[in-house]
Parts: structure tokens; C-alpha cells; sequence
């Protein structure tokens, strides 16, 4: 019986899965202990905007006087501020901890550390350290969760930005093919070099799965508002509400495909200090991808992002393609 649990557990179930699966086993050791789970990966990729900036090379200018002779209509980008495109290498990994207290209440702790490294654009190099700890409920086919989350975003090996956030999820497991899932979360952000641009982050979500044979549907609406923690910021906050759609498929001989198609609509609050102006954004993302789980332990996963941002403001406007191939071990 250990055996085809750990089995189970190696081959990342639903979350309602892996609770019962944690509680058989914990009582299986006295009901005293706990549930230790893990992942390393690495792999490769190539990114034609490492940067999500503008490709074009030069915009207009908004301080442009057309009276006056020294005036220049347009501004021309240096490299930095224009598109760059580059191979990386990845490197990551994570430890999930579960403890349960009884039949239906548990502990959850997990950490996570992300590395990317860009082959020539060292300034955006990344590093990404996330800590969260959580009580879960049970409650029949619902699940409650209430979680604190810390994490450190640096940028070329400099801080860049740091989040603390509190959040709660439900979950209602139908077993019948369907779950609905919703959530709840306030973030601090806060900026290292550009106190500007902190702000509280409110976001909502509410979506639900549906599995019909190999095929697995989810659709989702999120909705979220950040405010400027200082009002000379207010061009930094905004308000913006999003769609998503995910499938994935399972083939036979433990490959998988999946998709996403994602929509969001954003609206700054205070006018860009520079460009005169509020802005307004559209981004879209498709993405598409394959799992091979190898073997229990070992999993290939490759995917194919795209993705494209329009601004009324021409400086903010994008598109961006990412390709990438990842190795993974879980344990």
C-alpha cells in the first residue's frame, strides 16, 4: 500500500488527491507524521523579447513644440529600451511539506527558487526566492485554505521587488467530473529603487474545471486593483480584469497536451508623466505545450508562449515569443 501511494504522490494528482493520500499515509505512521515532497528542473529556451519592450526603434515625443526649431517629433531608443532577443537557461525547484492535525485539517508550508539566466542580456537576468505557509480545511467536497506568501524578485542580481501577500482559495470537488474553484488575495508590492511604484494589490478569481474523458476544460474570470501606496504614483496604479481559457489532453503512454488562451483589459488611474497621458492596455497570451512523464520520477515538458501587449501609449506596446524545454525530477 505505501508503495502505490508514493506512486500517486509521484504523479502530482489534484490537490484533493493528494490530501487523502497524505492522511492514509499519515495514519499508516501513527498519525503523527508528515508528508515531504519536492522538484529540481532545468532546461532551455529562447526569448525574441527578453526585455518586454517596444520593437520599434523610435517614438514619438510628447514634449514635441512645433514652433520651436530645436524640437525634436520623435525620440530615438537606446538598446536597452528597445527589443532584445536571447537564449537563457533555467534552473528551479521546490519543496511542498504537508502535516496533517486530524482527519480533515493540515499545515501546508512550500518554497520555491527560480534562476534564468540570459546567454548576452545580463541586465535582465533573473532570481526569484517564494516562501508560503497555509492552514487547509476540509469541509465534504470543499476545501478552505488560508495562506501568508513572501517572495523577493531580483533583476540582474540587484533587489527589484519584493511581495507580501495574504490570501484565501475554496475549492468544491464535485467527483463527477466538475470543480469550481474561487480566491481571494491582498499583496504588498514594493519597488527597491522606485518607492513610486509600490502599491496594495487587490485580486479575485473564480473559475471552473471540467473533465470529460482525456480532456480536461477550464475557464476563468479574474479581476484585480492596485492602488499607489503614495499619490504622486498614481500613474503606477490601475485596474484591470481578465479571461482565461486552459484544455489539456492525455495520450496514451503518459504524454499530455495543453493549451491556454488568455485575455486582459487594464486601465492606469493617474496620467504618465511623461507621455501626458492615462493609459490603457490590451495583453493577450496564447500558449501551447507537451508533457512526457518518462517515468514516475522524470518529466519532459515543452511549450511555446506568445504573447502581445497594445497601449495607447506606443512606448508600452509589444509582442513577445518564448520556446522552452524543461527536464524535471520530482521526489
Amino acid at each position: 500500500a505505501r508503495r502505490q501511494f508514493e506512486a500517486v504522490k509521484q504523479s502530482n494528482p489534484p490537490a484533493h488527491i493528494m490530501r487523502d493520500v497524505t492522511n492514509y499515509m499519515a495514519e499508516m505512521d501513527g498519525g503523527h507524521g508528515g508528508s515531504l515532497t519536492g522538484y529540481v528542473e532545468a532546461g532551455l529556451g529562447h526569448d525574441n523579447n527578453v526585455n518586454s519592450a517596444t520593437g520599434n526603434g523610435i517614438i514619438a515625443n510628447p514634449l514635441f513644440d512645433p514652433l520651436d526649431a530645436t524640437s525634436n517629433p520623435a525620440l530615438l531608443l537606446d538598446r536597452n529600451a528597445s527589443q532584445q532577443s536571447d537564449m537563457y537557461d533555467l534552473l528551479q525547484g521546490g519543496l511542498d511539506y504537508y502535516r496533517p492535525l486530524d482527519s480533515n485539517t493540515g499545515i501546508e508550508a512550500k518554497g520555491r527558487i527560480a534562476k534564468r539566466d540570459n546567454f548576452s542580456s545580463d541586465r535582465y537576468d533573473t532570481m526569484q526566492y517564494r516562501g508560503s505557509v497555509g492552514v487547509v480545511q476540509v469541509f465534504g467536497k470543499n476545501q478552505l485554505r488560508a495562506t501568508l506568501t513572501a517572495q523577493d524578485f531580483r533583476l540582474s542580481d540587484s533587489d527589484f521587488q519584493e511581495l507580501y501577500g495574504v490570501s484565501a482559495d475554496w475549492t468544491h470537488y464535485n467527483y463527477g467530473g466538475w470543480t469550481v474553484s474561487g480566491a481571494v488575495y491582498f499583496n504588498e508590492l514594493r519597488y527597491s529603487e522606485d518607492s513610486l511604484r509600490n502599491v496594495y494589490q487587490y485580486l479575485g478569481n473564480l473559475a471552473v474545471q471540467r473533465q470529460l474523458g482525456r480532456m480536461t476544460h477550464t475557464l476563468g474570470l479574474m479581476l484585480g486593483d492596485e492602488d499607489a501606496q503614495r499619490a504622486a504614483g498614481d500613474h503606477n496604479a490601475r485596474e484591470f480584469a481578465g479571461v482565461y481559457y486552459d484544455a489539456g489532453y492525455e495520450l496514451s503512454g503518459g504524454h499530455q497536451l495543453f493549451g491556454r488562451a488568455y485575455w486582459q483589459d487594464s486601465h492606469q488611474d493617474g496620467e504618465d508623466p511623461f507621455f501626458r497621458q492615462t493609459r490603457d492596455d490590451q495583453f493577450h497570451q496564447l500558449s501551447f505545450g507537451w508533457n512526457w512523464h518518462i517515468n514516475k520520477p522524470l518529466r519532459l515538458r515543452t511549450e511555446l508562449v506568445y504573447s502581445d501587449n497594445d497601449s495607447d501609449v506606443d512606448y508600452y506596446s509589444y509582442d513577445r515569443t518564448r520556446l522552452q524545454t524543461a527536464l524535471r525530477y520530482s521526489f
